[in-house]
């Protein structure tokens, strides 16, 4: 950050032993969205009238810098493998800056939106927490699916 405080004084430092003179400096800050630190807790499958059910929670850090006047960004919740009529519920927690979503969706949707962004969102420089609480179910007991092939992968764009 000095290097570039530098950077932008030293020519308008310059200019001012000429005279008069003003000088404008344009930064042109890309727009960005960073995970870090994902971590996923998953349960057992559990059968229960014939309806298995696998829970979890994906905690993390996000870092998201979208456009001031039309900026946009959004959290997935990425699903690998899903048993056939399965459907996911999830519920999102973010620390700072966001719109965290919840709902109940079809397994036809392997990308869910858990949050969105608009125009001028910032996270904090070191990063806001958050947490995606979800569960997936599907009828007819199989078990036959392990926890790993269906624990979401958290995507950010």
């Amino acid at each position: 950050m000095r290097a570039l405080m530098l950077a932008c004084l030293l020519p308008a430092a310059a200019l001012a032993q000429l005279g008069s003179a003003s000088a404008n400096v344009r930064l042109n800050l890309e727009a960005a969205c960073e995970l870090r630190a994902v971590s996923t807790t998953t349960s057992t499958p559990v059968t229960e009238n014939g309806t298995t059910r696998i829970t979890g929670t994906t905690s993390f850090l996000y870092l998201v810098r979208t456009n001031r006047l039309d900026g946009s960004g959004e959290l997935r919740l990425r699903l690998p493998v899903l048993p056939p009529l399965a459907t996911i519920t999830f519920q999102t927690e973010l620390s700072g800056t966001g719109q965290p979503l919840s709902s109940l969706s079809p397994s036809s949707e392997t990308a869910p939106l858990v949050a969105r962004f608009g125009a001028n969102a910032h996270s904090s420089d070191a990063g806001n927490s958050a947490s995606i609480r979800w569960a997936i179910s599907w009828p007819g007991g199989q078990t036959d699916v392990s926890g790993s092939q269906t624990t979401p992968i958290v995507s950010c764009r």
